[in-house]
């Protein structure tokens, strides 16, 4: 018998294989990653930018609505009386009488925001099924005013009471029962024989103002996220016998800040329209600075670049924003802006009685 040796062979990878391998699993994986997040980043981009389009659509139409509709209800067919003639009062509140309810009459007010930081727009507007058909006082007792006709007032309607440019606000604090001409109200200085009396319904204040969060609101309610500054301007007619907008001014300086005595009465007839501008951001941060990100090159050039309201001129320059105010880090955001103008129609169509 002979001895023979044996040999067991085993097949398998290599060490330099095996490295080999791992190298070329390592570069897929990497480069699977990388792909992946850049995926997610530009989902989340594209989301962003959705998203900001959304929240400038909604806020655009929801502050067109309440503009277009700023002064209704107010009596501004009365051509005996009319509302747009009452003198400014003592406070922020425009009534001549200070012993009545605060009720702002004004249409359409812009508080300024200072050094670029965002405006807030207050809209005044009434709900009467009547609009505001003026009535007659034909004889008063006390608070108990008898009128041609109540035309239809309700307990807790707000009331504009106008004689002349001697105008106030009051509440209705009750209406006999099966009495079509009497109300009864709160203290009513400028009451007299001859004064016309509005029912306005519910006259209400509508203030549209961004937060430090980045969130529009109306009357501190959030109506849009990501909205990071409004801007407003008043348009004005050259007298109030045109309804033609030849000009575009912010509401600042000594004729147009809000305040207890401006605009004035004459200044204030000559508003026909707002211009709105809104800039909002995208909801996704970049990591790095966004090169063309930049505050708006012009207030009065032709073409701005960066982040601008509109195209102004030296006659007309377009409101300054300081984004930087609202968040140290608006650099790392992509933003666009939404603008339009929104004429007063209701102020429009009363031009004759302004």
């Amino acid at each position: 018998m002979s001895n023979r040796l044996y040999v067991n062979r085993y097949s398998g990878f290599s060490l330099i294989e095996l490295m080999i391998g791992l190298t070329i699993g390592l570069a897929v994986v990497l480069v699977s990653t990388s792909l992946y997040v850049s995926f997610i980043q530009s989902r989340e981009r594209n989301s962003g930018v959705t998203n900001a389009q959304t929240s400038g659509n909604i806020s655009l139409y929801l502050i067109q609505r309440r503009v277009a509709n700023a002064a209704f209800g107010l009596p501004l067919q009365n051509k005996n009386n009319p509302a747009m003639r009452c003198a400014l009062g003592t406070g922020l509140d425009h009534d001549n009488n200070p012993g009545t309810d605060a009720i702002d009459y004004f249409p359409v007010s812009i508080i300024d925001g200072a050094n670029g930081a965002s405006d807030t727009l207050i809209v005044h507007q009434g709900d009467a099924d009547t609009g505001g058909i003026p009535a007659r006082i034909n004889s008063m007792v006390g608070n108990t005013l008898t009128l041609n006709s109540n035309f239809g007032c309700k307990n807790g309607d707000a009331v504009m009471i106008s004689n002349g440019s001697a105008c106030s606000m009051t509440k209705v604090t009750s209406v006999p029962t099966g009495n079509n001409t009497d109300i009864v109200t709160t203290a009513a200085t400028n009451a007299v024989i001859g004064a016309s009396v509005a029912c306005l319904g519910n006259f209400s204040e509508f203030r549209f103002a961004t937060t430090v969060s980045q969130k529009l609101t109306e009357n501190q309610r959030e109506i849009a996220s990501d909205v990071v500054s409004l801007q407003a301007q008043y348009g004005l007619a050259n007298d109030v016998n045109s309804n033609q907008v030849t000009s575009w001014v912010d509401a600042k300086g000594n004729d147009w800040a809000y305040t207890a005595t401006t605009p004035t009465l004459a200044n204030r007839n000559r508003i026909r329209a707002v211009r709105i501008a809104l800039v909002v951001r995208s909801g996704q941060p970049e990591r790095e600075e966004i090169p063309e990100v930049v505050n708006c090159s012009s207030l009065t050039a032709a073409k701005p670049n960066g982040i601008c309201a509109w195209a102004g001129t030296s006659a007309d320059p377009a409101p300054l924003m300081n984004l930087a105010l609202q968040d140290p880090d608006w650099r790392h955001y992509r933003y666009r802006v939404f603008e339009t103008i929104i004429p007063l129609r209701n102020v429009i169509w009363a031009r004759g009685n302004l």
